[in-house]
């Protein structure tokens, strides 16, 4: 988990170090995760974070922080969901 290794992170590496995040963890998690690593300092001013399952199936606290902040949301449809007609 994101708080076991977070930390580790830091001093391995130094303070703003997480250039690029990405999640695919529980959904539910994402925000206190994205929150932890701010506290930290290890997402630069210009980071890039990826999340995977935001809008399905659902992480609604982080998708409202993320547009709060006026980053982008991207919905991409599962691998095969339309050729196999899988909702």
């Amino acid at each position: 988990m994101v708080r076991d290794v977070a930390a580790l992170l830091g001093e391995a590496f130094g303070l703003f170090s997480a250039d690029f995040t990405f999640m695919d963890q529980k959904g539910t998690s994402f925000h206190v995760d994205h929150h932890l690593l701010e506290r930290l300092q290890l997402l630069p001013p210009r980071a890039r974070v990826a999340a995977d399952n935001v809008l399905r199936p659902g992480a609604p606290v982080y998708a409202w922080a993320v547009a709060r902040k006026r980053e982008a949301l991207f919905s991409l449809p599962e691998f095969l969901e339309e050729s196999a007609g899988v909702e």
